[in-house]
């Protein structure tokens, strides 16, 4: 294997090489690659203590009014830790491609902060629904990432009420399409996966009944709960259902019909959507963008779609076969590094010249990537037209001068060169870096070049 290789393993499959790690993967970089697929990724510093999502939901919506705001307060503090500890793991991880994967799946189940309730509790969904489940089939992230209370929250689902369920029956009620929508375009199928609008409402009436929390703590309903002998409260993973919001009735999805089976039948929709052959295509065409190129070629996708199906969707041999990819090793400098992607690379290619970061989730804010808080349902973009504009180069340029006021001495620059650019260099950076007049500006000059700003 050349350096060249070495290189595309450390910044394309990894998360920027830390001191000496180009070395290790020289030998044999696929095999490097591999041996980071073993056993889940640790838990984020914070995991054990935590009080789940719905009981954190359920205790906010519950206080009195004047003290939510504290509530939600101490829940930002947990975020900010989350966060804190996040970008920890990726500057020490050992296994960078595990913790680029965790990412891939953190951006495509992406969450936003659209209500005060949910942002304080939306790290909780990375932390809880995607790298515990990032190592097993598809089909188990799937109901992970899609019952999560999180994601219930995000996409309006606790809002959801079938016009012909017990509560129904008593009150007019509205569906929700939200989650039905996206689970279908974004998370499965895709926008040309072949369903209808007709497909989006009977999934919409699987999806009734699933919430984040208490029904007392949603309104007026809990006046109804004697009359229709309760709300059939259960948890299911990280979500709570509720059969007395639930639609009544079969459902026909995708040309199947599902029998009314509470909170089963969406589990049961949910598998048959992770076998589907359109979501295969789905997910082996978003896979294959990030990790070969922004136009992904036909023949990489149809051998990463072809090991999903044949394998039930088991997501370590996909993983394997994405190291297998010839289309990933061809061109060194493929893709553009994401703001997170180049602040977590200067982070390990420094780690003996700066502090263990903190405050990460301010600075990406002002970088225009604020981490785990993407945009919309849709993530963030994963093309270079997102990332290297005039705006986002001057930002980059900045973070760069911010870290090298904080680099500590002694700075090695050529030991930094050597370990993250040095074998893919053009002639123009390795003149402009060994013609710098100190360190510090040298390391800066790597950091803003060409090579470094890409994977």
């Amino acid at each position: 294997m050349t350096s060249k290789n070495a290189f595309i393993a450390c910044h394309r499959f990894g998360l920027g090489p830390h001191p000496g790690e180009m070395s290790q993967a020289a030998g044999d970089p696929q095999g490097w690659l591999r041996a980071q697929l073993s056993g889940p990724l640790p838990r984020l510093r914070t995991g054990e203590k935590r009080l789940s999502a719905a009981d954190k939901l359920a205790n906010l919506h519950l206080a009195p009014k004047e003290e939510r705001g504290d509530i939600r307060r101490g829940y930002f503090d947990e975020i900010k830790l989350l966060v804190d500890d996040h970008f920890h793991q990726r500057q020490i991880s050992k296994r960078p491609y595990a913790e680029r994967l965790a990412a891939f799946w953190g951006n495509h189940f992406a969450v936003g902060n659209n209500s005060r309730a949910i942002s304080s509790v939306i790290t909780d969904h990375y932390a809880d629904a995607i790298r515990p489940y990032m190592f097993g089939s598809f089909k188990d992230l799937l109901v992970a990432a899609l019952t999560h209370p999180v994601m219930i929250g995000y996409l309006d689902n606790h809002l959801s009420f079938g016009p012909n369920s017990p509560l129904g029956e008593l009150r007019k009620v509205r569906m929700n399409e939200n989650l039905a929508r996206e689970t279908l375009e974004l998370h499965t199928l895709g926008v040309n996966g072949g369903y209808t609008q007709d497909d989006v409402v009977a999934l919409a009436k699987v999806y009734t009944g699933w919430s984040f929390t208490s029904p007392k703590t949603l309104g007026d309903e809990a006046r109804y709960a004697e009359k229709i002998g309760g709300f059939g409260e259960r948890r299911i993973g990280g979500g709570v259902f509720f059969s007395a919001y639930h639609e009544r009735g079969p459902k026909t999805v995708l040309g199947k019909t599902y029998e009314e089976e509470g909170h089963q039948e969406l589990l049961k929709v949910l598998e048959d959507l992770a076998a589907h052959p359109a979501t295969a295509r789905h997910i082996a065409t978003k896979l294959v963008r990030h990790f070969v190129a922004d136009d992904p070629p036909g023949g990489a996708v149809k051998r990463i779609e072809t090991v999903f199906l044949r394998t039930g969707g088991n997501l370590p041999s996909v993983y394997e076969a994405l190291i297998d990819l010839p289309h990933a090793w061809q061109q060194p400098f493929a893709k553009a590094k994401t703001m997170v992607d180049f602040v977590t690379a200067a982070d390990r290619a420094l780690i003996d010249y700066l502090p263990e970061p903190t405050g990460r989730s301010g600075i990406l804010h002002n970088l225009g990537q604020a981490p785990l808080r993407p945009p919309s349902p849709e993530g963030f973009s994963d093309r270079e037209e997102a990332w290297l504009t005039a705006a986002g180069v001057q930002r980059r340029l900045a973070y760069i001068a911010l870290l090298s006021r904080k680099l500590r001495p002694p700075l090695l620059s050529v030991r930094v060169f050597e370990d993250t650019i040095g074998p893919v260099v053009s002639k123009r950076t390795d003149r402009a870096v060994f013609g710098a007049a100190s360190a510090k500006d040298a390391v800066g000059l790597i950091l803003a070049s060409p090579e470094f700003q890409r994977r």
